[in-house]
């Protein structure tokens, strides 16, 4: 008897399991979450990401915000110097057909400061909080078809563990190397023209 009663009981909890396992793999596509936040391939300790989302600004409610960052992957703290923002990326937009979208203007909202500290991944609870460099997609992209973009990004940094030694060597000879490529895939859905 408390066998058979073991069996129903293991039985309902298994078609309970896939009932709704396959209820949460049949929701729509635009309900599902998308990834934002995409880190590239670490060089020297450090790693740039990218972050796509809709907009909540009034000003730029059909827009994207894109968010430009880097991320200490090493075990020290590092203290990461950036040139000037004309020479800081190599920045590049992809249309669904995969041909490069012209760029309108330079990034606007940029770091101020040349370095920035960064404590190691892990070990700063606000090291998802801080951001690089952002702007609107649709202000500085030619942007004019629906589908699916890829915003491509290198960023150029050095990093340095002691403040002084990065200070004084970036102000006689500074140097800095390409941080490998991040790569985020988006859908944009433009709005319909008022008729």
């Amino acid at each position: 008897m408390n066998h058979s009663i073991f069996k129903l009981l293991l039985t309902l909890v298994v078609g309970l399991t896939l009932v709704l396992s396959r209820s949460a793999l049949a929701q729509p596509q635009s309900q599902q979450p998308q990834p934002q936040h995409i880190w590239g391939a670490a060089t020297n300790g450090i790693c740039a990401g990218v972050e796509v989302m809709q907009s909540d600004w009034p000003s730029h409610k059909n827009d994207f915000y894109c968010d430009i960052d880097v991320r200490n992957m090493s075990t020290n703290r590092l203290y990461i110097w950036v040139p000037p923002v004309e020479q800081r990326y190599e920045i590049e937009l992809r249309g669904p057909d995969g041909r490069r979208i012209r760029q309108l203007k330079p990034l606007t909202h940029v770091q101020a400061h040349l370095w920035l500290a960064r404590e190691s991944f892990g070990q700063d609870p606000f090291s998802e909080k801080s951001n690089l460099d952002w702007f609107f997609l649709k202000d500085t992209f030619d942007v004019r078809t629906n589908g699916l973009y890829t915003l491509i990004v290198s960023t150029r940094v050095n990093a340095y563990t002691n403040f002084a030694i990065g200070r004084s060597q970036m102000r006689s000879e500074p140097s800095y190397f390409l941080l490998p490529p991040v790569t985020n895939t988006f859908n944009v859905s433009l709005p319909k023209p008022n008729k």
